[in-house]
């Protein structure tokens, strides 16, 4: 007879009474409100509006990656480190590990979570329903992308590197905005500054904004972690 998981107990409780102290949580949060955001902006749209659905994606991917951690480690009982503090969460990078406080790469973690898995899955098979083995390849690759545009959690969140890509409007000019309002051209935005002889001394149009093809890899990867995060949360941690 097959045993089934336990139902996510976890998600009526506390932070500071789950067993992968509410990182696992706090990801559903930000994962959920991504995925509203993004629906709301299907019928109405601003400006802009790819930067914050963005960053709620990444941020569960990175909170994603860090419950599932904390939960091999402690299921396990993998030691973090040679001597962490009170047990504290970290991360192995190379040859030395770090606090979760100070690793935000999703690669990074990614990568530690592989490592372990890819060690320990015999053991978490033992005694669970659940096929580990059935993880989605594409999953690194999503992942890898990810870290690849943010690698310190900053891109999406402040202005300063990639701003020429960010932003919804480009700087542009009278004849190319009059050559993209054509009979058949969908209606378009453009503002256009005068200066005191009414001379055009700056043209810009909207354009949707590059983040928006990065948008659609940041929701696979974070939807595809929250599967997995829901399955370890059932199937290893009992619900817990």
């Amino acid at each position: 007879m097959t045993i089934l998981p336990r139902p996510p107990n976890y998600q009526f409780k506390p932070l500071t009474h789950q067993f992968d102290d509410g990182f696992g949580t706090m990801a559903d949060a930000f994962n959920e409100a991504a995925l509203r955001l993004d629906r709301s902006c299907e019928d109405t749209h601003f400006i802009n509006e790819s930067l914050p659905i963005a960053y709620l994606y990444r941020h569960a991917i990175e909170l994603y990656l860090k419950a599932i951690v904390v939960v091999l480690h402690r299921h396990l009982q993998i030691p973090f480190g040679q001597n962490p503090p009170s047990g504290a969460p970290q991360i192995r990078i190379g040859e030395k590990w770090f606090p979760f406080t100070r690793v935000h790469n999703v690669a990074d973690l990614y990568h530690h979570f592989d490592e372990v898995l890819t060690k320990y899955v015999a053991q978490l098979q033992s005694n669970c329903v659940t096929d580990w083995s059935t993880i989605s390849t594409d999953l690194a690759r999503w992942v890898a992308a990810v870290a690849d545009v943010d690698r310190q959690s900053t891109f999406f969140r402040y202005p300063g590197a990639g701003d020429a890509v960010k932003g919804d409007f480009k700087e542009s000019s009278i004849a190319d905005i009059w050559a993209r309002m054509g009979s058949d051209d969908p209606p378009r935005k453009a503002f256009v500054e005068l200066d005191a002889n009414d001379e055009v001394v700056g043209a810009f149009r909207i354009e949707l904004s590059q983040i928006e093809t990065a948008k659609e890899v940041l929701r696979k990867a974070a939807n595809e972690l929250a599967a997995i995060h829901f399955a370890f949360r059932c199937d290893v941690t009992g619900g817990m």
